[in-house]
C-alpha cells in the first residue's frame, strides 16, 4: 500500500512539474535519475516466475542520453532480449529502446548485469504510439508521465518474463529548475 502511495505520488508529482512548468524547463534538470524493481506479477499477464531484477539509469537531458544497469537472476530460461517500453502500468506497449539482445547489439548474458549508454539513435518508436525513430522530446515525455517500464523476455515467455515501470528517484534527481 505505502509503495503504491509512493508511486502515485511520484505520477502526480511529474505530471505536475510538465502542466507547471513545461517540458523546456525539464531540459534544464540535466540528470534525472531512474529506478524500478523487475518481477514476474509486474508483466501483463502477470508471470509466476522467480526471477528478480533490478533496473537504475542516469537519463541526461541535455546530451540526451541514457546510462543505464540492469541487473537481473533467476530467470527460468536463457533471456534473449531486454528493452524498455512505452506503456503505462498494466499495458503492454511497443519497444523504445533494446537494453540488449537486439541484433548487432550486446547479448543478454543468462544472469547478472547489462549496462550501456544510448543515444538519440537507440530510440526505434514505437511509431504508430507516437514516438518515431530518435524522438528524444516523446521518450522524456513519456518517462516523466510514468508510461515506461522495463522487461527482460526470455524463451519460456517471449513476451517478458520480469517488468517494472521506470520511477523517477525524486532522492537523487536535482530539483527541475525554472
Amino acid at each position: 500500500m505505502r509503495t503504491q502511495l509512493k508511486y502515485r505520488f511520484r505520477i502526480a508529482y511529474a505530471v505536475l512539474l510538465i502542466a507547471l512548468i513545461g517540458l523546456p524547463a525539464i531540459a534544464s534538470a540535466e540528470t534525472i535519475f531512474l529506478n524500478s524493481e523487475l518481477s514476474g506479477f509486474q508483466e501483463v499477464p502477470s508471470v509466476a516466475s522467480n526471477a528478480r531484477g533490478f533496473f537504475q539509469a542516469f537519463l541526461n537531458t541535455e546530451t540526451q542520453t541514457l546510462d543505464y544497469e540492469l541487473t537481473y537472476n533467476d530467470l527460468s530460461s536463457a533471456p534473449n532480449a531486454a528493452h524498455i517500453h512505452f506503456g503505462q502500468p498494466g499495458v503492454n506497449g511497443g519497444v523504445v529502446v533494446f537494453l540488449c539482445g537486439a541484433e548487432g547489439g550486446q547479448a543478454c548474458p543468462a544472469t547478472g548485469t547489462v549496462s550501456g549508454s544510448l543515444s538519440l539513435q537507440s530510440i526505434i518508436g514505437p511509431a504508430d504510439q507516437g514516438i518515431a525513430p530518435g524522438d528524444f522530446r516523446s521518450f522524456l515525455r513519456a518517462i516523466l508521465a510514468g508510461a515506461t517500464y522495463a522487461n527482460v523476455h526470455t524463451a519460456n515467455f517471449p513476451t517478458g518474463e520480469i517488468r517494472g515501470q521506470l520511477n523517477i528517484d525524486l532522492d537523487i534527481s536535482p530539483p527541475i529548475a525554472e
